[in-house]
């Protein structure tokens, strides 16, 4: 029960007691509560002419606790570049049972479709960091692998992700969302 009321409305300073459950549809509301994290920072360059989707270094893996979770996949890539401009890099997210070994063709589940593409004319494209975020539903217990892979759309054209020197780093941050509300 609400403990302290105003005739013109509530004080959002006042403290508020709240007895009892939140439902939906007759059930307690639980979900949407953070289960678990993990991350993964892989570091390097990682370059194809292929106009197939390859797969790199850059992946990681959760382990849900129930079948109901979600599982938010924050993915952070280093610079993008294309060696020419009108060629676009494209990359895609996966799903997997098992990590599979960096060139190799694509395999398991595309989530979410090209998520990176460069165009326009010119000599040569290079992007800034890049962000991405996928909300994700395994219908699992057993451990899933999220991996990146990319190609380019023309093989005169070398894609890479990381290029620049130095030690370009990728992120791979995993959340494991109670979803047990969801399904009410």
């Amino acid at each position: 029960a609400l403990i302290k009321t105003r005739s013109r409305g509530i004080n959002l300073a006042d403290s508020f007691n709240f007895t009892g459950t939140l439902q939906q549809n007759g059930g307690a509301i639980a979900g949407g509560k953070i289960l678990q994290v993990t991350q993964n920072k892989i570091t390097g360059e990682r370059n194809s002419n292929s106009t197939s989707y390859v797969a790199t270094n850059i992946h990681h893996n959760i382990t849900p606790s129930a079948t109901s979770s979600k599982v938010l996949v924050m993915v952070a890539l280093p610079s993008i570049y294309s060696s020419n401009r009108s060629r676009p890099t494209r990359v895609k997210l996966y799903r997997h049972t098992a990590v599979v070994s960096t060139g190799s063709s694509a395999s398991g589940t595309d989530i979410n479709g090209d998520f990176h593409m460069n165009y326009l004319g010119g000599s040569d494209m290079q992007g800034s960091k890049t962000m991405y975020t996928e909300l994700d539903s395994p219908n699992t217990t057993s451990a899933v692998y999220y991996q990146i892979y990319f190609s380019t759309s023309n093989s005169d054209n070398t894609s890479y992700i990381g290029q620049g020197g130095g030690a370009p780093i990728a992120n791979v941050i995993l959340l494991e969302i109670d979803g047990s509300w969801l399904n009410k």
